[in-house]
């Protein structure tokens, strides 16, 4: 099918604007939950997942995102089938990327998750199970199935890999030869991968201030790296400088109380008007403590 230019231009423009909704969502989000420490977009040593890497206290997030190009279904194929590069080589599989990089950067950030998360829905109408003669096969074997049934619980740690269902083995198999993990490292990789499948827009509701806060973030983001000639690397505090939110108490962390130390002077007065006040109550106090006493 032939496309025309606009129309691919347009295409591209609504998948730039999905993809940094979704990251400014997060990086929102992390900073009113108070534990952003930094983010990293556009960052070639992330490999595949160089959309976002979002550094939080105690873990590190690094996301891929997928927008609807011509095939809304996102296949158990799409994930472990060799891919092809824009010359038409071939490459390794999306998941072998994934698990690469997984490998990779937790040996520099630790405790590290990686985030597929694509606009298109996870098919129903392929089939993970290869070959009707499986013994015990049954339906549905699709992708989405397979996700929710399969992956997800291995994910939250509600199941391991020798509790999963035998029938599902053949395509777990399939997943972690796909991966070239071994099979420790492989439950481990599980444990931190997300697939996250019919991503919506990444907007808050409107009308909110959520809502502005994040599309107005989500613009500056697409800007700011737009104009960099390299990785944006920005803190919790740059961001709302950045985006002149220095003086939203609701973004600011409650265990973090920014001061610029190069303007700071203390409040002598007050705090002298302050002792003086507690000095002439604290009799007072001792007094009511001994009569109840």
């Amino acid at each position: 099918m032939t496309i025309a230019p606009a129309s691919g231009e347009r295409a591209a423009l609504r998948g730039y604007r999905w993809q940094y909704d979704q990251i400014a969502s997060r990086v929102y989000r992390a900073i009113l939950d108070g534990d952003l420490k930094s983010l990293r977009l556009t960052d070639p040593k992330a490999g595949r997942v160089d959309d976002l890497v979002l550094i939080r206290r105690g873990r590190v997030d690094c996301y891929q995102f997928r927008s609807v190009e011509h095939d809304r279904a996102l296949t158990f194929n799409n994930v472990v089938g060799k891919q092809r590069t824009r010359s038409g080589k071939e490459a390794p599989s999306l998941l072998r990327t994934l698990a690469d990089d997984w490998i990779r950067l937790r040996e520099q950030w630790g405790n590290l998750y990686v985030h597929l998360v694509a606009q298109q829905y996870a098919s129903v109408h392929d089939h993970v199970i290869v070959g009707k003669e499986h013994p015990g096969k049954r339906s549905p074997d699709h992708f989405s199935a397979f996700l929710t049934q399969v992956l997800e619980p291995l994910r939250s740690k509600e199941t391991t890999l020798d509790e999963v269902d035998f029938w599902w083995r053949p395509a777990l198999e399939t997943l972690r030869e796909a991966s070239g993990l071994s099979q420790k490292e492989f439950e481990e990789f599980l444990q931190a991968l997300h697939i996250d499948a019919s991503a919506n827009l990444g907007l808050p509701k409107p009308p909110s201030t959520e809502h502005s806060d994040v599309q107005a973030l989500s613009s500056t983001l697409q800007r700011h790296v737009s104009n960099s000639q390299s990785v944006v690397v920005l803190d919790n505090r740059q961001v709302l400088k950045l985006m002149c939110w220095e003086n939203r108490p609701r973004l600011h962390s409650h265990h973090e109380f920014p001061i610029d130390l190069d303007t700071y002077e203390p409040l002598t007065d007050a705090i002298k008007h302050l002792r003086d006040s507690i000095a002439r109550v604290r009799p007072k106090i001792m007094q009511a403590i001994d009569t109840i006493r």
